[in-house]
């Protein structure tokens, strides 16, 4: 009798998951371009414009130079910020996508570079992505 209705529980939220409808990657673009930036983001997100999006597109969307960092496989349990820093500051071999290694930019200040990573983590958290 248990064995019965935990498999019924167990179908019931596999079902309800199954429900759930893919937001496309368009609407997910759209959805980040929309965001109402914080006046409090305002500096932060001028200097990835300058330093970040030519290859990582406007508000980490992505281009076909880079990948994009609004995706779940830079959720900070997979990319801590010191994985951030690093990166910027040595490169990084391109391990994950097709895109090529990532040169280093070790001109940012490490406040630069701690401040690019929270305008990302920001634009992160308002996708569903914390």
């Amino acid at each position: 009798m248990r064995l019965g209705v935990l498999l019924l529980v167990g179908l019931v939220s596999l079902a309800a998951c199954r429900q759930r409808v893919p937001v496309s990657r368009a609407d997910y673009r759209a959805r980040i371009m929309a965001l109402k930036l914080p006046d409090e983001f305002k500096p932060s997100a001028a200097l990835y414009s300058a330093r970040c999006s030519t290859c990582h597109g406007p508000r980490a969307v992505g281009s076909v130079r880079g990948p994009r960092l609004i995706h779940t496989m830079y959720h900070k349990k997979y990319h801590d910020d010191s994985v951030f820093a690093r990166a910027v500051r040595l490169g990084v071999h391109g391990h994950h996508w097709g895109f090529g290694d990532m040169p280093a930019a070790g001109d940012l200040s490490d406040d630069d570079v701690a401040d690019i990573t929270i305008y990302i983590r920001w634009l992160q958290y308002q996708v569903g992505i914390r």
